[in-house]
């Protein structure tokens, strides 16, 4: 049995190869104008942007006022974890040298 895939998952993953594999000369380049922090910055309000756009014309639902606080705490914790995983990371290459 032959599955086949649809020109338009083909597009949407053909879009999100480029788009991730020039981050990185993004990134670069975007470091020669701005600092670390400000192009985070950055890229975090063009992606929140492009979100928010994409919710407001896919009719997403809004959370309840109550799911607020669970959400900044999960976004305070998963962002700690994720610093901390890079700090043992930094830490690890140090202790051997390289």
């Amino acid at each position: 049995m032959k599955s086949r895939v649809s020109t338009r998952v083909l597009l949407a993953l053909g879009a999100t190869l480029l788009l991730w594999s020039s981050a990185y000369a993004g990134i670069r380049a975007g470091l020669k104008g701005y600092s670390p922090t400000h192009l985070a910055l950055l890229r975090f309000l063009v992606a929140s942007s492009v979100l928010a756009i994409y919710a407001g014309l896919a009719h997403f639902r809004r959370p309840e006022l109550r799911d607020i606080s669970g959400i900044a705490l999960f976004r305070r914790d998963w962002h700690y974890l994720l610093q901390s995983g890079a700090q043992l990371r930094r830490d690890s290459r140090g202790c051997r040298g390289g």
